[in-house]
C-alpha cells in the first residue's frame, strides 16, 4: 500500500477486506460524488460509479471539467468529432497548464483495462488543484472587495481633509465669528471605534496631528465627510473626560454635553452653571428657568419683570427701588416700564392710550381731537 499524501487519496496493490477496503470505497465515492456535482450536465446518461474508471476512457468528463475550471481550454463542441485518444490527450494538456500534475497519460485511460488506482489517483489531484484555484479565486475576490473599501475609505478622507482645509481657508479670509462657526454642531453627533487601517496612517489626527493608528474613532458628518481621532485625544477639549455616546464640536473641537452649553454661552446669570435645558433669556443674559427671579426678593417673574439696574425684578420690588418718573395721563398712576409719549402727554401703554370717545385701544393711527387722541371713526 502507497500514500499520496499531497492529493489525500490511497493507493493500493489491491482490494482487501476490512477497513482498508471501506477506506478505499469512502475515497472513491468522494471523488466521484465530486466530479456529479461540479460537471453535472456531463454525467447525465451515465452510472459513474459502476462504469468508473471506463467512464472517463472517452474524455468527455474530463474535457468538461477542465473546462469549467478555466473556459475555453477545451473545445467541447468537437468532443464527439474527435475519437477517445484526442479528446484524453486534450483534456490531460489543458489540466496541465493549470497546474494538475500528469499522472497518467492517455494509452492510460484509452485501453481495455484502465487501472482504477491510477485514474482515482490522477482525479483526486484535478479536484485538489481545482478546489486550491477556486479557494484563490475567492480570496482574490474579498481582496479586491477590501481594496475597493479601502479605495473608498481613502477617498473620503481625502474630501474631508480638502473640505477642511477649504473650511479653514473661509476662516482666515473672512477673520470674523460667523466663519468659525462653520466648524460647530448643533446636534449631538455618534462615533465609532475601530481600528486603524494603512489607509488610516495616511492622514492626522484632528486633535494632536500625528499619524493613525491602533484604536481611532471615526465621526460620519451629515455631507458624508469624516473626522478621525486617536481613541486616546477623543475626549472633552474642557474637562478631558472621554465621550460615552454622543459629542458636540465647537470651532472643531470636541466637547461633553455640559461644556459645548458653556462653549457656546449658555451659562447661567444667577448660578454661573451650564444650561442644558432651553434657557430662559432676558436683559441680554441667559437662565435657568428655576434661577430666573426677581433680583432684589427672589420671587417669580412668571407674570413680567422690570429692568432694574440690568438685573429683572417683581413689579413691587421695581417700584419700591425705582420710583416713576411719570404719571399716565388718562389714570393718573406711575408709569413703570414703557412710557408712550403722544400729544405732549405721557400715557401707560397700551392700556390707557385709547379712544377719548369709544375707548378702542389706538395701536398706531389716531387722530388729534382739541389735544386728546380720537379713532377715526370718531373724530
Amino acid at each position: 500500500t502507497g500514500i499520496n499524501a499531497e492529493y489525500g487519496y490511497q493507493i493500493r496493490a489491491g482490494d482487501d477486506d476490512g477497513d482498508e477496503g471501506d477506506s478505499h470505497s469512502s475515497g472513491r465515492n468522494t471523488i466521484l460524488d465530486w466530479i456529479k456535482s461540479y460537471v453535472p450536465e456531463a454525467c447525465e446518461g451515465v452510472d459513474i460509479y459502476k462504469d468508473c474508471p471506463r467512464v472517463f476512457s472517452d474524455g468527455k468528463i474530463l474535457s468538461h471539467i477542465v473546462n469549467k475550471t478555466e473556459p475555453g481550454s477545451v473545445d467541447l463542441s468537437e468532443l464527439d468529432n474527435n475519437d477517445s485518444y484526442e479528446n484524453v490527450s486534450n483534456a490531460l494538456d489543458a489540466a496541465e497548464k493549470i497546474g494538475v500534475p500528469k499522472l497518467i497519460d492517455a494509452e492510460d485511460l484509452v485501453c481495455d483495462r484502465p487501472d482504477e488506482q491510477s485514474v482515482l489517483t490522477y482525479l483526486s489531484a484535478l479536484k485538489t488543484t481545482i478546489e486550491q484555484r477556486e479557494r484563490g479565486k475567492e480570496k482574490d475576490k474579498k481582496m479586491q472587495g477590501f481594496k475597493g473599501k479601502t479605495n473608498d475609505l481613502r477617498e473620503r478622507l481625502r474630501q474631508t481633509d480638502q473640505k477642511k482645509q477649504q473650511k479653514l481657508a473661509e476662516m482666515k479670509q473672512k477673520r470674523s465669528e460667523e466663519s468659525e462657526d462653520l466648524l460647530d454642531d448643533v446636534q449631538p453627533a455618534g462615533f465609532e471605534v475601530k481600528e486603524a487601517t494603512e489607509v488610516h496612517a495616511e492622514f492626522p489626527c484632528e486633535i494632536c496631528n500625528l499619524p493613525l493608528s491602533g484604536k481611532i474613532v471615526e465621526v460620519e458628518n451629515l455631507d458624508g465627510s469624516l473626522y478621525v481621532y486617536h481613541l486616546n485625544c477623543f475626549v472633552c477639549h474642557t474637562c478631558k473626560q472621554p465621550f460615552t455616546e454622543h459629542f458636540w464640536r465647537v470651532k472643531g473641537k470636541p466637547y461633553c454635553r455640559e461644556h459645548h452649553r458653556i462653549a457656546q454661552g449658555f451659562i447661567c446669570a444667577k448660578c454661573t452653571q451650564a444650561i442644558l435645558e432651553i434657557p430662559v433669556e432676558a436683559l441680554k443674559l441667559f437662565y435657568h428657568k428655576q434661577c430666573f427671579l426677581c433680583s432684589v426678593c427672589s420671587g417669580s417673574l412668571a407674570g413680567g419683570f422690570f429692568d432694574l439696574n440690568n438685573q429683572p425684578a417683581c413689579s413691587s420690588c421695581y417700584k419700591a427701588k425705582k420710583p416713576a418718573k411719570f404719571n399716565c395721563y388718562k389714570c393718573k398712576q406711575p408709569i413703570y416700564g414703557p412710557v408712550l409719549d403722544a400729544l405732549d402727554k405721557k400715557w401707560h401703554d397700551p392700556e390707557c392710550f385709547v379712544c377719548t370717545k369709544c375707548g378702542k385701544r389706538l395701536d398706531g393711527d389716531f387722530v388729534d381731537v382739541a389735544g386728546m387722541p380720537y379713532c377715526e371713526g370718531c373724530d
